[in-house]
């Protein structure tokens, strides 16, 4: 009894769609034979035949379209239409009684044009702190270390991004940032009572491929926005000095006030104007 031939074109695959979260790959993932549909080898005398096979490796190879219709910059970029390739092995033993032609490899190559979507991966912000404190310098930027009085050095430190908003699930090493960026609803001095609003955003190039909830909400509503309303900014000091005060002994300790020559600090911030209250009082 001769074997009958079979060729690599008689090997069949259909494939369901493939969708799943951004993960910075190009590959499919551990669950790449449960997108097997049907397969089966055409025989020669017309008949289709079950075999035994594996995937080796399942891959996205193209990069496919945005939701709007526009290309998508990388394969392993959020889209939709993406051609998905299967490397799939076939078992010998199943072909017992038959010769396997030339044609027909260790590993054959099975493209789905389109079938492939890569949707983008949740990620989840909250601010770093409820409380963001500051020293009033007379804008509302989100600063910290700045200075305290007229006669500090300090230069502070602007706040944003990671210092300010936690993002939980962005990939390490794909190259996404966060990019938040935040300000205090008014410049003015507040304990405890202090609005900051926030921006929350991952920069441009990666930012298609997340989508950024609120920590802990359920409802899956989309999030750009963030505030908190516990915030602080306290006082400026300004530096206050007096001259020699010199009188005549009354029996008192009391001191007219017209004697008493106080200075206080021009050093104020953002080109404030200030000045001493004459009502008040000296005394020994």
């Amino acid at each position: 009894i001769t074997p009958a031939t079979i060729t690599a074109q008689a090997f069949h695959f259909s494939f369901d769609d493939v969708s799943r979260e951004y993960d910075a790959t190009e590959k499919v993932g551990a669950a790449a034979d449960t997108f097997v549909r049907n397969h089966y080898v055409l025989l020669s005398d017309g008949t289709k035949s079950d075999f035994n096979y594996s995937i080796n490796s399942a891959d996205y190879i193209s990069a496919g379209t945005t939701s709007a219709g526009t290309a998508v910059a990388a394969i392993k970029d959020v889209g939709t239409q993406k051609t998905v390739s299967y490397k799939i092995a076939v078992d010998p033993v199943s072909f017992a009684n038959y010769n396997l032609d030339s044609s027909v490899s260790n590993v054959m190559t099975f493209n789905e044009a389109g079938a492939g979507t890569i949707t983008p991966k949740a990620v989840y912000a909250k601010a770093v702190s409820d409380n963001l404190t500051k020293t009033y310098d007379g804008t509302e930027n989100l600063r910290t270390g700045n200075k305290t009085w007229s006669g500090d050095t300090a230069t502070g430190t602007d706040l944003s991004g990671d210092s300010i908003i936690k993002l939980e699930g962005l990939i390490t090493g794909d190259g996404a940032k966060n990019v938040s960026t935040g300000s205090y609803d008014n410049a003015d001095v507040g304990k405890g009572n202090k609005t900051v609003n926030y921006s929350v955003a991952i920069d441009n190039a990666h930012a298609g491929n997340y989508v950024i909830y609120a920590d802990g909400d359920q409802t899956k509503t989309v999030l750009t926005k963030l505030t908190t309303a516990t915030n602080t900014i306290n006082p400026y000091g300004l530096a206050l000095s007096f001259g020699k005060v010199e009188r005549t002994y009354d029996g008192t300790t009391a001191i007219d006030h017209k004697l008493v020559t106080p200075t206080l600090s021009t050093k104020t911030v953002n080109g404030d104007t200030v000045s001493l209250d004459t009502g008040y009082t000296a005394n020994y």
